[in-house]
């Protein structure tokens, strides 16, 4: 026997279970056919204070390999691509990032040229946008309960392009305020239930990575007031929001078709 396999001390691992001692490891190596060195015995002292720290409770994304960020970002591609479930909800999620919430950024040029108004009208449509945000949000829960995720996201994202054509049309601020209401309910669910159901769809392992790919989708909503204001100067408001809203419509459609998960994924 080396000397690097000399049994330790307990009073060495500070951390070790109760009624746990290295002679009972060193009897199970020895029925293994290893002989216990000084990096094996690191090794277990550092899995006790691991354990010890956590409540003896295993925490997959502490314990994961890392890699760089790039290749962090292709394993989540990769796994993405495999889940129809993710896949669609993802591409929901950039749709609407591009089209769907943009209609924000012109909404004072709509108060001004459609609605002949001023700060007043503004505030009342911010104020309707609010209240039906604030319905969709408790809205949510009772949908995620009743219904499977992508009947409620195929519903919710439909819902909101339909919503956003309307308001397009509108031209009192009555009709205004109404309309915006409903597309700020469809919204809300939209947002706050796509975020949900990506989350608890995603394995613990990869929820990191995936939940980095979705947060791109905020981060496009810029790109689509770019796009939502240049059409404005070139169409005019109502004529950029409603083709908006289309597009919008017209994606949704298409996705919710086309990249429909079997059921068991959807549970």
């Amino acid at each position: 026997m080396s000397d690097d396999s000399i049994i330790p001390s307990l009073t060495e691992f500070p951390n070790a279970p109760v009624g746990w001692s290295p002679q009972d490891s060193e009897m199970i190596a020895e029925a293994e056919g290893i002989e216990l060195i000084e990096d094996h015995w690191a090794v277990i002292l550092a899995l006790q204070e691991y354990f010890a720290r956590n409540d003896g409770a295993v925490k997959v994304r502490e314990l994961q390999a890392t890699g760089s960020t790039w290749e962090n970002l292709l394993a989540g591609l990769s796994y993405v691509r495999q889940h129809r479930l993710i896949s669609g909800l993802l591409l929901l999620s950039a749709s609407g990032g591009i089209f769907g919430y943009s209609f924000t950024t012109v909404l004072p040029a709509f108060v001004d040229q459609i609605l002949a108004g001023e700060v007043e009208s503004y505030s009342t449509l911010l104020f309707g946008l609010g209240i039906g945000g604030i319905i969709g949000t408790g809205t949510t829960g009772f949908l995620k309960a009743k219904t499977s995720p992508w009947t409620v996201q195929s519903i919710v994202a439909i819902g909101t392009g339909a919503g956003l054509i309307l308001f397009s049309q509108t031209t009192s601020l009555l009709f205004s305020v109404a309309a915006i209401c409903i597309l700020g309910l469809f919204t809300a669910v939209f947002r706050t239930s796509n975020n949900a159901f990506i989350q608890q769809s995603v394995e613990d392992q990869y929820r990191g990575r995936v939940m980095s790919i979705h947060q791109l989708s905020w981060g496009i909503t810029s790109i689509g007031g770019l796009f939502t204001g240049a059409l404005s100067s070139y169409a005019g408001v109502s004529t950029a929001l409603m083709i908006s809203g289309l597009l919008f419509l017209g994606l949704s459609l298409a996705i919710v078709l086309l990249r429909k998960p079997d059921r068991i994924s959807q549970r």
